[in-house]
């Protein structure tokens, strides 16, 4: 009895301390942020907000057969990949990469009020990221400048971008 009148005690404090209260829902916890559905809304959607449960259902089934073939050993005699790499999109740089065992991006859609939704964006209404404003724009400007001059003290790029003469990358 004395463990749940401290853990009462200890629930309480802890809201008090980080402002929680009736009104206020605690959204404290561990997420799994891991989702299908992307942050912007793909331009073949257009203006729809939702997805149809087949739609949301075509989409998990291709990811599911993209991770399969994914997860297929890799032929160990295979050429290495063409120079600037295979002309394949993503996030590995259009090199080839990684393997996808290190990437978990969900295995469904979500859902919210029970829709499935195209973006996670709903503002603006067409689930895209706005257009910078001019300061954005300017503040980005800022940061690339920045950039330059500390890249040129250290001699350029990171030694594991720069190629060597016969085409080969320097790791170190």
């Amino acid at each position: 009895m004395n463990i749940v009148k401290l853990t009462t005690f200890v629930m309480s404090a802890l809201g008090m301390v980080l402002g929680h209260s009736a009104d206020v829902p605690d959204l404290t916890g561990t997420y799994d942020l891991a989702t299908l559905t992307p942050l912007q809304r793909p331009a073949a959607f257009g203006s729809n907000q939702f997805l149809s449960t087949d739609e949301a259902e075509a989409i998990r089934h291709a990811d599911a057969r993209r991770k399969a073939q994914d997860s297929v050993a890799s032929d160990p005699n295979r050429d290495a990949p063409p120079v600037g790499g295979d002309g394949s999109p993503g996030a590995a740089g259009n090199v080839g990469g990684y393997n996808a065992f290190w990437i978990d991006n969900g295995n469904s859609t979500f859902q919210v009020d029970g829709k499935f939704r195209t973006s996670i964006i709903t503002l603006p209404e067409n689930g895209r990221r706005p257009e910078l404003t001019s300061a954005g724009k300017k503040r980005g400007q800022s940061v690339t400048r920045t950039i330059g001059p500390i890249r040129a003290r250290l001699g350029g790029p990171p030694k594991w971008k720069r190629a060597d003469t016969d085409h080969t990358t320097t790791w170190s």
